[in-house]
């Protein structure tokens, strides 16, 4: 009887430690990670720390997603994690933090023609965490009062450093994905095995190179899916309306403090929907109490007027490209990039609308056809990094946007397959998805169609979740060899006429 027990507990002992492995292995990498940070920080303590709390936070995400019943197994997403977090650390180490460093530009008091606005952003939250969280120094510019409180909290908290940022960002990734994990199991929770494969959205190129700056895009992508989420639920009637609702009103209150514009692209193609769905009154009072929040929220962080005549007035749209447009005219860029961007550049509202179908397909490929690397700067990028540290920088933020597009090109018989399969028509869960997908698509494609690339690291996750439903629910061989030898021989014509 006595050897049974010790069995019993050596077998539980092992199932236990067996169940624990990853854990600790996960702490051990972690841990390396942390000792392999070589830049700015407060000390090696402060680095360990944040670095050791993302962990646990990205473990307790884990957990609630398998609770909630979008992750089937914790393993699988905590392997994932770990790639993202190992990816961040590369991207921050070597395409930001030292390139910048060195040029003196991690934080700058005025933007740099060749960076993006996420060290200006990283000034400005320096500046609050020394000398108080005003609102001189959080809305100091055009929608930044969000980004920047993120970044000085972040700051306050763990001490100051880049990697602390990024650090963050990956748990608004994993969140983000396990909402988008959860908006596919919603719809059609027989397949939830299949819709796992989501959590590699985390390691799109693109968006993991913003997930790896100090950046507005990590903070809009999970708070866009964490509220995309609960509408779906809400508009479904899945749990209950009154928690759906109040969480749906948190993502679209703070989602209006990091980008007002998204907000709004969220809730408007949704009004009719909600309103049809929780009833005309119900629905007109949720949407009343909606749109009071975010314009008082506008109103309180930034220029409510001028808001509204941005996004609201057609001559404000025009003029807005138009001054992108002098703006990369003045630049420089490729002559076939300057070509196409004239002929669509729209100059007047009939103009716009009217070939706004033709600026969805480009934008969504965007930089397609010029999509190779240069082979030489790619196996030479170390010396590069050396000698024109300015050129190393611009060609590690354009590499993920060309794989991000190769990866699209992968998709996008996936994607033509979810559109035309018959359960897709079946299912109004997913239909509202497409709905979104393509409404957002349409409108950022034609009013930020000059300098809006970087608003694509929002949809590349939900257009990771569309092909798998694609390939899940439709029949992506159909679509393949048109699909890959148009988009491929495009390419490869230009390539041949640039060798020629």
């Amino acid at each position: 009887m006595t050897t049974e027990l010790a069995a019993l507990r050596r077998a539980d002992t092992l199932a236990r430690l067996e169940r624990l492995a990853p854990y600790g292995l996960a702490a051990v990498w972690c841990l390396a990670l942390a000792l392999l940070w070589r830049f700015e920080a407060p000390s090696l303590l402060h680095t360990v720390v944040a670095t050791f709390t993302t962990l646990g936070l990205g473990v307790v995400l884990i957990e609630a997603g398998a609770r909630l019943g979008y992750v089937s197994s914790r393993r699988a997403w905590l392997f994932a994690f770990l790639l993202k977090l190992t990816l961040s650390f590369l991207i921050t180490s070597y395409l930001w933090a030292e390139p910048l460093t060195k040029l003196g530009l991690l934080r700058v008091p005025e933007a740099v023609p060749f960076v993006q606005d996420s060290n200006l952003y990283d000034y400005q939250a320096l500046q609050a965490v020394q000398n108080g969280f005003r609102l001189e120094f959080l809305s100091f510019t055009w929608q930044s009062f969000g980004v920047v409180t993120y970044l000085a909290s972040i700051y306050k908290i763990f001490g100051v450093s880049v990697w602390y940022v990024s650090l963050s960002n990956t748990l608004l990734s994993l969140g983000g994905v396990l909402a988008l994990a959860g908006i596919l199991t919603t719809i059609d929770p027989a397949h939830r095995r299949q819709w796992q494969w989501v959590r590699f959205a985390m390691l799109i190129p693109y968006v993991a190179y913003y997930d790896a700056t100090p950046a507005k895009e990590p903070l809009t992508f999970g708070l866009f899916y964490f509220t995309l989420l609960f509408m779906l639920r809400l508009i479904t009637r899945q749990g209950r309306a009154g928690r759906n609702t109040l969480l749906v009103l948190l993502g679209l209150a703070a989602l209006t403090l990091v980008r007002p514009n998204v907000a709004l692209l969220l809730l408007i193609p949704n009004l009719l929907v909600l309103t049809l769905r929780l009833g005309v009154r119900r629905g007109l009072v949720m949407l009343s109490v909606a749109l009071l929040l975010v314009v008082g929220l506008i109103s309180l962080t930034g220029n409510l007027p001028r808001l509204l005549y941005n996004y609201f007035s057609p001559d404000a749209w025009l003029a807005s490209l138009a001054n992108f447009w002098a703006q990369r005219q003045a630049g420089g860029d490729s002559p076939l990039k300057l070509a196409v961007g004239n002929l669509l550049l729209p100059r007047t509202l009939a103009g716009l609308v009217l070939l706004s179908p033709v600026r969805v397909v480009v934008w969504f490929f965007l930089p397609y056809p010029l999509i190779m690397p240069d082979w030489n700067t790619l196996f030479n990028l170390r010396q590069l990094a050396v000698s024109d540290t300015p050129a190393y920088f611009l060609f590690g933020a354009d590499l993920p946007a060309l794989l991000s597009t190769w990866l699209l090109i992968g998709l996008s018989p996936f994607l033509a397959a979810a559109v035309f399969a018959r359960r897709t028509w079946r299912s109004p869960g997913f239909q509202l998805i497409l709905f979104n997908l393509f409404f957002i698509l349409l409108v950022i494609s034609n009013l930020q169609f000059i300098m809006g690339r970087r608003y694509r690291t929002l949809l590349e996750p939900l257009i990771l979740a569309v092909a798998l439903w694609g390939g899940v629910h439709g029949r992506p061989a159909k679509y393949q060899v048109a699909f890959y030898t148009l988009l491929g021989g495009g390419v490869l014509l230009v390539e041949l006429i640039l060798l020629g």
